[in-house]
């Protein structure tokens, strides 16, 4: 092991992350194409491979010269740890693309079985394999995703619905029984309605954003308002 081989490893894993780091700034904002996503995960796996090498030449190299190869072991190591991160970024922009497959299922129900029937079976594949969609099909589920919530006053499905009722209603009435109990044994003096309302108020801002929250890109103008009208009742 040379020093000059150990900084030159350390130099090819700082232009990975630094490629990495650009590469996918905005995975947490934007949909990219399967094919991107892929490859991201190529690299972080080459980057990863050059780690463990350089990382071996420079703890070799710290048997004989410490104070020489001890920083470059350092550097590794703390390098290591910002290529460990990028699992996560690309494992959420997998999670997104995931979402909104599974949510594009939802809708299949209510679109012509004919003219679906190749994303359907995309959809179908790319959810078992738990994989991200080509940037073809996602615009074409972007599209679908627009066009059928776009058609409803809510622009949820019947499973929307449902599911927000439970994830607001039973929460909601546990609140209420626990609120209702408390007074009546005496821990409370007195039934305060705007701690009522407050709680109703946060289990249904909780319930729209862990269901709505990932379709709310494809809702219309209408369809929020709606759902604003229809979350004050």
């Amino acid at each position: 092991a040379t020093k000059k081989s150990v900084i030159d490893g350390i130099v090819r894993i700082e232009q990975t992350v630094n490629s990495l780091r650009l590469a996918t700034a905005d995975y947490g904002k934007a949909l990219h194409d399967g094919d991107h996503i892929d490859s991201m995960g190529k690299m972080r796996q080459e980057a990863l491979s050059t780690i463990s090498k350089t990382w071996a030449e420079a703890t070799l190299g710290a048997k004989t010269d410490v104070d020489t190869f001890q920083p470059l072991v350092d550097d590794i190591s703390k390098l290591q740890q910002q290529v460990n991160k990028f699992k996560t970024v690309i494992d959420e922009q997998v999670g997104m693309h995931l979402e909104l497959m599974q949510s594009t299922q939802d809708l299949f129900p209510y679109v012509d079985k004919k003219s679906s029937k190749a994303l359907r079976s995309y959809v179908n594949q790319r959810l078992k394999k738990k994989k991200a969609s080509s940037r073809d099909n996602l615009l074409e589920m972007q599209a679908l995703q627009r066009k059928v919530r776009g058609s409803w006053f809510l622009g949820a499905t019947t499973k929307d619905l449902r599911h927000m009722f439970y994830t607001s209603f039973l929460p909601f009435a546990l609140f209420s029984a626990l609120q209702l109990v408390s007074y009546h044994l005496g821990w409370f003096k007195f039934y305060n309605p705007i701690v009522h309302l407050c709680g109703s108020l946060v289990c249904t801002l909780v319930a729209y954003r862990v269901i709505m929250g990932p379709v709310i890109p494809y809702l219309g103008k209408f369809n929020i308002l709606c759902q604003f009208v229809a979350m004050l009742a």
